[in-house]
């Protein structure tokens, strides 16, 4: 019996063995970057405080360089090591190596491969089918072309290739597409406008009657509205200015002072929709008609369901218009009962999708994806609205109704350009989001939803230019969910007050470098939040910051935070450069950054006694020009005390003091001084010769490997000036015709550019006429 019981327990210890996941390296390649992780670590590994790992990376058949230090991080309750691999080009081998450590001995190495992606082009094999905007038929040749909504409504098969000919589509709208197979990239399924050509899907349509002005009001005109646009969100003026949707035609008696179309309490040219007219208001004084007014009749243009399928979907140079009318339900009564807001392109549930190169145009979400959608490669769109430029305020409230006022429903415009929104539980990986240009939206890209425990593993969002948005770049978490090994990098953010949002403490790690913030504050209405100084005096002004972390309780294992070599300009009375409003993250660093602000570089707000608050400062630059103040510090929000040190010891002394952190370490490279940037005013933000920033970084492996000069520039972007080398500026004369560029070694001999042994060497800039017109040293490494 004892022999049996033995032989029991053993064969359950040898199952439990073998069900144990075993730890491994898992490498997550884009096309730029790749992602690192160690996971299914020993149980003694998760519960040991010294774990710490390096890594090593290799490209091609090069050497062994220093790369990101990995971070120890906790994603569903499990400890992970995490890092990523930037500064990669598509289809090339890297190699990886990973060596943890334990009480200061190696534990284990791991050691992989793998390859960057190569990006999803236009195939050149496969079923081709064109549609043209009144093609019909079944032949969808290029002389007989079909319909796309028919080709669409019957399904698309893998290796199906749509060519849409040139033209404006208008009946593309409330379309379903149903992805029932696993697809491959050597058969995807293809929707592309004809190459070279114009190709325009449109939900527009045009409110041109005769406007009526209104009898007691010279300034307010009225035209009849359609059934169909009761509830449209989208009007859009001749001048193409995109008209505020106000709750109400004048102030109530109960709330007198809640914004209406009467005194355009937003400071927005407005629309004002009452049964079957159209109210308009413009915010000159100028009483005219208002012309011709553009809407939108369609609520969807295309949602795809993909069934958790591989669709391998492209969809590439098409120009989407005027997607904006708001679907709602009604009672019996004529009152909605809900109201949904229109969206352009949706994809639920959908793997390997590409949307490349294609233009939208007042189109509300333009590009949304829904659930587990991973594997998505979103590049080089054009993205314009107009909802961006509002403030806070305005364009929350308009989730605002009243129960009289039909309206009022329908108005809801917190629109997001490009947006990964996961479902509750998902895991979602490999998103990549680069080169788009966003103008106009509320946030410009955004990852992350209010769904709770999802996860989004391998972000990287590159090298796209977000403007006039409230929020630049969004990844947000909360309720158990979160990002991880997520990097913004090599972005411009310009004319915002929020640059990138990380609200709510999760995972991490987060990677944002290299990228330019032009920050500018924006007047607030109608009590929503205001800037509040330190006098305690109520402004009307949404502060800026350039990372916005003000939500959600302190965290002690959110994962870390770094930032670095970015470039932060704030401008106006609340501009400033970081704005931390509580202690909800735990590890943030912050090196070789140039954060340049009206108010203050630093805003720290409500941070009293928080014992394990950790900031990591060095090699930064601070300069506020208006006010002299490094940091703004108020222990207790709402309270009438701040501190407001002008020099780094200042800085170090008085956050060390507010927080009572031993993990406030205020780096002794950061200094205080006018950065010497270009032309601000007019957002170039490049290096001037003389600059305080030049060769002045501090060395990170991973992230500046490549720099001129002895050492690495501070701020965004590498100038190619050396602190050790007087640099001119060359001014061209209209006189003087460039000449040819030319080389020499120390010793006066002329050499080949393309061929050039590490060493030093003269760059002369001559003339047409061989006058030397500047000289600079050059460092080949």
């Amino acid at each position: 019996m004892m022999k049996l019981i033995y032989q029991i327990v053993f064969l359950c210890s040898l199952f439990v063995v073998a069900m144990q996941a075993q730890t491994e390296m898992r490498l997550s390649p884009l096309t730029h970057s790749v992602g690192v992780a160690v996971v299914d670590l020993p149980s003694d590994w998760e519960s040991d405080s010294t774990l710490a790992a390096s890594m090593y990376v290799r490209v091609g058949d090069g050497v062994w360089r220093e790369a990101i230090s990995p971070q120890v991080v906790v994603i569903r309750g499990r400890i992970q090591i995490r890092s990523v691999i930037l500064d990669q080009v598509p289809n090339t081998d890297v190699g990886v190596r990973v060596t943890v450590y334990r009480g200061g001995g190696v534990a284990q190495e791991f050691e992989g491969t793998t390859r960057t992606i190569a990006e999803a082009v236009q195939p050149s094999s496969g079923t081709l089918l064109y549609v043209s905007p009144y093609g019909s038929g079944t032949t969808y040749s290029r002389s007989k072309p079909g319909s796309l909504r028919a080709l669409i409504t019957a399904g698309l098969p893998c290796g199906s290739i749509v060519v849409l000919l040139e033209g404006t589509y208008e009946d593309i709208y409330d379309l379903t597409l149903n992805i029932t197979d696993d697809c491959t990239a050597e058969s995807p399924i293809v929707i592309m406008a004809d190459p070279s050509r114009t190709v325009v899907i449109t939900g527009e349509t045009f409110l041109n009657t005769s406007w009526e002005v209104t009898p007691t009001d010279a300034h307010e005109w009225s035209c009849p509205l359609p059934t169909n646009l009761k509830y449209t969100s989208l009007v859009v003026g001749q001048n193409g200015q995109r008209l505020y949707p106000y709750a109400l035609r004048a102030p109530i008696d109960l709330f007198p002072g809640y914004p209406s179309l009467l005194d355009l309490g937003y400071d927005q040219p407005g629309m004002f929709r009452s049964g079957a007219r159209l109210y308009l208001r413009d915010t000159t004084s100028e009483a005219k008609p208002p012309g011709l007014v553009r809407t939108s009749q369609r609520w969807s243009c295309l949602t795809v369901n993909g069934s958790y399928k591989k669709s391998h979907l492209l969809i590439w140079g098409i120009t989407f218009r005027y997607f904006g009318n708001t679907r709602c339900t009604e009672n019996i009564l004529g009152i909605p009962d809900a109201c949904y807001p229109p969206s352009t392109l949706s994809f639920n549930n959908t793997r390997n999708v590409t949307v490349a190169n294609c233009e939208f145009e007042f189109a509300n979400f333009p590009i949304t994806f829904n659930g587990s959608c991973s594997d998505i490669d979103v590049r080089f769109n054009t993205i314009s609205d107009g909802v961006g430029t509002w403030s806070h305020g305005a364009f929350k409230q308009t989730r605002d109704t009243w129960i009289l006022e039909p309206g009022s429903y329908g108005r809801y415009l917190e629109n997001v350009g490009i947006w990964i929104a996961p479902f509750e539980n998902d895991s979602v990986h490999n998103i990549n989001i680069r080169g788009n240009t966003v103008v106009g939206t509320i946030a410009g890209i955004a990852v992350g939803s209010n769904a709770h425990n999802y996860v989004v593993d391998n972000v990287d969002i590159l090298n796209n230019t977000v403007s006039s948005c409230y929020d630049g770049i969004d990844i947000t978490g909360g309720n158990g969910s979160g990002s991880t090994n997520a990097r913004i990098r090599n972005n411009v953010v310009s004319n915002t007050p929020v640059g990138t949002s990380l609200m709510y403490p999760s995972f991490g790690p987060y990677f944002i470098t290299r990228n330019v913030y032009l920050l500018a504050d924006r007047k607030n209405h109608n009590n929503d939040v205001f800037f509040v100084t330190c006098n305690n005096d109520l402004t009307d002004r949404s502060w800026t910051t350039a990372l916005k972390l003000n939500a959600g309780g302190e965290n002690s294992t959110p994962g870390a935070i770094q930032f670095h070599h970015n470039t932060v300009v704030g401008r106006g009375l609340a501009g400033f450069g970081l704005y931390f409003w509580g202690p909800t993250w735990s590890d943030f660093s912050a090196f070789n950054n140039i954060i340049q602000a009206d108010a203050s570089s630093w805003m720290f707000d409500g941070v009293a006694q928080s014992a394990t608050y950790s900031t990591r400062t060095d090699g930064n630059i601070y300069h506020s020009p208006s006010t002299g103040a490094v940091a703004t510090i108020k222990p207790v929000h709402g309270i009438s005390q701040c501190y407001e040190p002008r020099s780094v010891d200042e800085f170090r002394s008085d956050l060390s003091l507010v927080t009572g952190s031993p993990f406030v370490v205020i780096g002794q490279r950061d200094i205080v001084v006018n950065p010497k940037l270009v032309d601000v005013s007019n957002g170039n933000v490049q290096l001037l010769a003389g600059s305080p920033a030049i060769d002045k970084g501090l060395l990170l492996p991973g992230i500046n490997d490549l720099f001129y000069g002895s050492a690495p520039d501070v701020g965004a972007l590498e100038s190619s000036f050396s602190s050790s080398v007087e640099a001119v500026d060359v001014v061209e004369s209209p006189l003087h015709a460039p000449g040819p560029t030319r080389y020499y070694s120390l010793t006066g001999v002329q050499v080949d550019p393309s061929d050039l042994p590490t060493g030093l060497y003269f760059k002369i800039l001559s003339d047409s006429r061989g006058s030397v017109k500047a000289s600079s040293v050059i460092i080949v490494r």
